[in-house]
């Protein structure tokens, strides 16, 4: 059973690479084994990002946030680093993921 996926406002989400699709599956079912009930993307291709070559501005990343959408608060750090385990099982040695301070990150490494 998959959980629904919300996208904040603004996430523009068009020419993403194919791939892209198999990190948004992993993501419901990493946030469904934490015990959640549903996943935001909080970005794809827009915005401003920390790397200058960023996977986000080719369309092979996506973030998830860590907080439910009403809320200001935190996942626990250990729902946090179960999330991240659950998206490396899943998407195997071909993706990156990453905790950050607001959200998880998840690109398709360069092929």
């Amino acid at each position: 059973m998959s959980i629904p996926i919300h996208f904040k406002p603004g996430v523009v989400a068009y020419n993403m690479h194919d791939r892209t699709g198999e990190i948004l599956a992993a993501a419901q079912k990493a946030y469904r084994m934490a015990g959640l009930t549903y996943v935001t993307v909080t970005s794809m291709r827009e915005g401003l990002h920390s790397v200058p070559m960023s996977a986000h501005y080719d369309g092979r990343a996506i973030d998830f946030r860590t907080r439910f959408d009403d809320s200001t608060v935190q996942f626990s750090n250990e729902i946090k680093k179960e999330i991240q385990a659950i998206l490396i099982h899943e998407l195997g040695d071909k993706f990156y993921v990453r905790i950050e301070a607001l959200h998880i990150h998840v690109h398709l490494k360069d092929e």
